[in-house]
């Protein structure tokens, strides 16, 4: 006789997926403070009067749009499987019978 799998250990799956989501949310998180750091940088540069910075620098301050997008579309994505889980949670199991 063998036994039925513990329901309480979840499968490697979820976890590795959980785990690239925030790696995601990381990377979109560091990309957009090093975009708004830069993009400071170049006003103050600006207001002081300095000469105009290099190329490199509003290349680098474009990685702010960059970042939040990935952040947006991160949280679109934990949304979206979130929303998947709780509506197959919900759903009798047998439609043609009376949830009681």
């Amino acid at each position: 006789m063998s036994t039925p799998p513990d329901p309480a250990v979840p499968s490697p799956r979820p976890a590795r997926e959980q785990r690239a989501l925030d790696l995601a949310m990381r990377v979109g998180v560091a990309l957009g403070v090093i975009g708004l750091v830069m993009t400071a940088v170049i006003v103050v540069l600006y207001l002081i009067g300095a000469t105009t910075p290099g190329t490199w620098a509003y290349a680098v301050a474009m990685l702010a749009p960059l970042g939040f997008g990935l952040i947006l579309v991160t949280l679109v994505v934990v949304a979206v499987r979130r929303r998947r889980s709780s509506i197959g949670a919900t759903q009798p199991a047998d439609p043609g019978q009376p949830t009681p």
